[in-house]
This record gives C-alpha cells, sequence and structure tokens, in this order.
C-alpha cells in the first residue's frame, strides 16, 4: 500500500503545472537567485538570475518558436550586447577594471530587472499568436503585380548598392577603418546612394508577396553577396542583421504546405546550432583583421563575446556621468521620433528647422542621443574628430525614468515583440516596413529604445511604397486590358 501511494504522488507531482512547465521552473530558479544576490550583495548572483531569465525565455519561444522567432532572437541579442561583457569579467575575476563596484552593481540590477520584467511577461497566460497566413493569397493579382514591380525595382536599386559599397571598400584600401568612421564622405550623386538606400524596403516587400523558391532565389543570393561585402570595409552589424532576418523570415514565413511546418526543420536547425560558432570566430577574423591583431587566437570566441559586450558598459557610463549627461526637451528614449520628426528633409525645409550634425557639441547638448552625449563627456576631442559612442534602450530608460522605467519599457518591448508578427499578414507593403522595424528591433539593446521605429517609417521607405503601389496598379490594369 505504501508503495502504491507514493508512485501515485509521484505522478500527481510529475503531472502537476509547475513539472510540466519548465520555462517556470528556470522563472522561479532566477527569482530565487535575485533575491539571493539582493540579500547578500553578491553580482554573480545577479548576472546567473539574468542568464537563468534568458534561458526561460527562449524555452518559452521554442515551444513556438515560428510565432516567436523574434522574441527568440532578441535573447540573443540582449544577453551578447548586455550580460556577456560582465560575465566574462566576473568569469577572470577583473570585473572593476573600469567602474567601481557600486556602478558595476547598480547596471548589473538594470540589466535583471529588465529580463526578470521580460520572463514575467512571458510567462503570463496570454495567447501571443495570431496566424493569418491563410488570408495572405486572396488578390492574387495584387501580389503578382507588386511581386513584378519590385523584383525590377530591386535590380535597378542592387546596382546603385553595389556602386556605394564598392566605393566604401575603395576608401578603406588606402585609409584605415578608423579614417572610414572618421572622415568618409561620398562622392556618388545623391539620386544614386537614395537609391541605393530604397533597396532594404524594396527587398522586403517583395518578400512579403511570399514568391516561390525558384522566384526568389536569385534576389535572396544578391542580398546576402551585398551584405556580406559590407564585412570588406570593415562593418560587420550590416551583415549579421540582414543574415538574421533573412533567418526570421524564413522561419516565419517559408512553409511546407503538405505538413504546415516550418521549411526549417530540426536538421537544418542544428546545422545552425553547429556553424554558429565559425561564423562567430569569422567574424572576429575580421575584427582582427581590421585592427590588426593577431588572425589566429585561441581566444577568438571569448574576444568576438567581449568585443560585443559595449552595450553594457554605455549603463556603466550612464550611471558614472548621471549628474553631467544634459537633460533634453524631450526623454532619450523617445528622441529618436522627435528627433526624425524635426531633422528630417521635409520638415527642414518646410519649418527651417536646425539639423544637428553627428558629431557635434549641438548633438551631444541638444540631440536627445545619449551615447554622443556620454561621448562627448567622456572624450571630447576626440568625440569631435569623429569617435562615437552606441546607445542602449536600457540606459535610456533608466536615465529618463529610472527603474520603474525599466520595468514599463521592457514590458512594452515585450508584448512588440511577441505581437509585431501578427501585423505582418496585412499586405506586402505592411510585410517591408515591420520586417525592416523587426530586423532593427532586435538590435536595441546596442540602440535607442525608438529607432526601429524610425527606420520602419522613413520618409524614404514611404515614398519607395508610394512609387510600388503606382507602379502596381497600372501594370494590374495593363494586364486586366490583355485578359
Amino acid at each position: 500500500m505504501y508503495k502504491i501511494t507514493t508512485l501515485k504522488g509521484c505522478n500527481t507531482m510529475k503531472n502537476s503545472y509547475l513539472f510540466r512547465n519548465p520555462q517556470l521552473i528556470l522563472f522561479l530558479v532566477g527569482v530565487f537567485g535575485a533575491v539571493l544576490g539582493l540579500v547578500f550583495k553578491e553580482i554573480s548572483f545577479i548576472y546567473a538570475a539574468s542568464l537563468t531569465f534568458v534561458f526561460a525565455n527562449m524555452l518559452f519561444s521554442l515551444k513556438k518558436i515560428r510565432y516567436r522567432i523574434v522574441f527568440f532572437v532578441f535573447q540573443l541579442t540582449i544577453t551578447l550586447f548586455i550580460i556577456m561583457r560582465p560575465v566574462i569579467l566576473i568569469i577572470e575575476g577583473n570585473l572593476y577594471y573600469r567602474f567601481s563596484q557600486g556602478i558595476m552593481w547598480e547596471s548589473s540590477l538594470i540589466a535583471m530587472v529588465s529580463l526578470f520584467s521580460m520572463s514575467l511577461v512571458a510567462i503570463l497566460p496570454i495567447k501571443w499568436e495570431s496566424d493569418r497566413s491563410s488570408k495572405l493569397r486572396n488578390a492574387r493579382i495584387d501580389y503578382f503585380a507588386i511581386r513584378k514591380i519590385t523584383q525590377g525595382l530591386y535590380y535597378i536599386s542592387y546596382i546603385a548598392l553595389l556602386v556605394v559599397i564598392v566605393e566604401k571598400i575603395s576608401f578603406t584600401q588606402t585609409h584605415t577603418i578608423t579614417d572610414y568612421y572618421n572622415s568618409f564622405v561620398s562622392m556618388i550623386p545623391l539620386v544614386v546612394t537614395k537609391l541605393a538606400d530604397s533597396n532594404m524596403i524594396i527587398f522586403y516587400i517583395f518578400l512579403g508577396t511570399f514568391p516561390t523558391k525558384k522566384e526568389s532565389r536569385v534576389i535572396v543570393c544578391l542580398h546576402i553577396i551585398a551584405s556580406a561585402l559590407t564585412l570588406a570595409y570593415g562593418v560587420r552589424n550590416i551583415f549579421v542583421l540582414n543574415v538574421v532576418a533573412l533567418l526570421i523570415y524564413y522561419v516565419l514565413c517559408c512553409k511546407n504546405e503538405s505538413e504546415k511546418k516550418s521549411s526549417i526543420n530540426k536538421k537544418n536547425w542544428l546545422k545552425l546550432l553547429f556553424l554558429s560558432p565559425l561564423g562567430i570566430m569569422g567574424l572576429q577574423l575580421i575584427e582582427n583583421l581590421r585592427k590588426g591583431l593577431p588572425l589566429v587566437s585561441y581566444t577568438l570566441f571569448r574576444d568576438f563575446l567581449f568585443s560585443q559586450g559595449g552595450s553594457s558598459e554605455v549603463i556603466s557610463y550612464t550611471l558614472y556621468y548621471y549628474k553631467e549627461i544634459p537633460k533634453q526637451v524631450h526623454p532619450y528614449s523617445i528622441g529618436s521620433i522627435f528627433n526624425y520628426a524635426n531633422q528630417n528633409i521635409v520638415s527642414r525645409f518646410i519649418f527651417g528647422n536646425t539639423f544637428y550634425a553627428q558629431n557635434t557639441v549641438e548633438m551631444a547638448m541638444y540631440g536627445h542621443h545619449l551615447g554622443s552625449s556620454i561621448a562627448y563627456l567622456d572624450y571630447p576631442i576626440t568625440y569631435l574628430q569623429g569617435v562615437g559612442m552606441g546607445s542602449s534602450f536600457l540606459a535610456e530608460l533608466y536615465f529618463d525614468f529610472s527603474f520603474i522605467g525599466v520595468i514599463i519599457g521592457t514590458v512594452i518591448l515585450t508584448i512588440i515583440l511577441l505581437k509585431i508578427i501578427n501585423i505582418l499578414w496585412y499586405n506586402p507593403y505592411v510585410f517591408g516596413i515591420v520586417f525592416i522595424m523587426i530586423r532593427w528591433i532586435i538590435y536595441t539593446p546596442r540602440d535607442t529604445f525608438t529607432n526601429w521605429l524610425v527606420q520602419g517609417l522613413s520618409i524614404m521607405n514611404l515614398f519607395i511604397i508610394g512609387l510600388i503601389f503606382i507602379l502596381s496598379k497600372l501594370l494590374r490594369t495593363q494586364i486586366k486590358k490583355e485578359m
């Protein structure tokens, strides 16, 4: 009798909600680690708790990866840009090499509170996904016309893009990468550079028509080639963001019709998992090459993780210069929106608004860009020579509204990350804008809080959408006449 009762008890425990929900278990372990860290003032416990929250969020994403892929990728970027450098320094016993213990402690709490808030939202019993892909193919003729127009425009804009890339590569052949960031000025006519800038929105609108693999193969290959060429002038983030965004697209939108599953199966996931470390070491080789460092090093993997963690120091610099950072008319966290609204070419032409150029005193004092303000405080001469500093949504939220801002801002961002794919399905134009937003929102740990919104709704993107709309309508009319 005793043994039977015990087995029943074990089965009851195994069938309980807690034991069926490892995400919740990880969340509770993270909370326990955070409490221990707070009680004993142990920073390693705080970062361990942060990583546990990340794992809980990843597990949540993997349950329905097709719908939560954006949230999953964000966990990778926030870990890379915010968490990994302090963790490496803790392991190496060198955490306080630049900032005081108090600053590093506060910085660790900001990251942990953000990830805790994200995990808390993720465990709520809310249905985040809404698959509307079945409604996409109702007006086939519209999609056909848009696809044909964007194919043609893509090839035209691609030529302009190659011209721009080749000019940058040529410059870096005779100058250092620092010179490129500090003094590069394009000699290409403005119309060509703007045409090159339009390539991205055209590409995503084309993908938004859901072309077949055969229809998209050439354009996707050209997109990857152009992205890879940017590595030749020493910039890695364009290549990485474009490749990651493409992977997100294939997870979200490419389905095997017979199985109703993402075309990226377990075998392909294993390939990606295996190739990721090689890709990371390859990117670090490029970094070493552009900085004149040894190409072969046993610490390539560690060096990559460490070098990408500069955003954690933006948070620390924000704490260090907290009282000296200039206050702005609008909060830094929404500064990107006001900057673009006031300084785009249309508003400057109509209202005569002042334009703040990058790496100027005016940009640092009035430009609503936290990285520029900190850079000017920390290294004013070098800053004015062209060396800037990135930003981080956590640094902005904390500076503007303290921990309550970090919590509320992270909750809002989490909801957007989990809901943003639901609005992909309206039409190819919305798809193009939203995918550019997705491309940038996964970069938010290293960027401003609202830049992803500005990048998606830029005047250039809206103009190109209007052009494609008109041309596709004309093509549709022509097709109807011929039918």
